[in-house]
């Protein structure tokens, strides 16, 4: 942090570290946009998704950046416990973004969020076989 703050300033660092916790919900944009072709989402709806994102929990969204979740190399319960944390952070999710979606928008953001949870198993059975 320290080399950091020498080469950003305190301003370059404090952007940084914002930027770094909207890195979940610009991934998410980028896999939702390309479903969207008809109805991309506006610049406003962008930011808003990007928000509603960065509010949950950040521990739950950094399976959205295609990195395994710690949580695999747990017990059984503790993976079930995760993926139920995430399948609720993806409802409020979604539920919020419906007031600023078209339903066109949110339920293609549904079933992204959806095949993220898929994708994150895939990724954590894979962890797992390493350990």
């Amino acid at each position: 942090v320290g080399q950091l703050r020498a080469l950003l300033g305190d301003a370059g660092l404090a952007r940084y570290a914002e930027f770094s916790q909207e890195l979940p919900g610009r991934a998410t944009l980028d896999l939702l946009n390309p479903q969207l072709e008809s109805n991309p989402l506006s610049n406003e709806q962008s930011a808003q998704l990007i928000q509603t994102i960065k509010a949950e929990p950040r521990e739950l969204m950094t399976g959205l950046l295609g990195s395994p979740d710690i949580a695999f190399l747990g017990s059984q319960a503790d993976v079930d416990a995760f993926l139920q944390r995430v399948a609720d952070s993806n409802q409020r999710i979604v539920q919020q973004a419906s007031s600023f979606l078209t339903p066109e928008q949110t339920s293609a953001l549904s079933t992204v969020l959806s095949n993220s949870i898929t994708t994150r198993k895939l990724q954590g059975a894979a962890l797992v076989q390493k350990h």
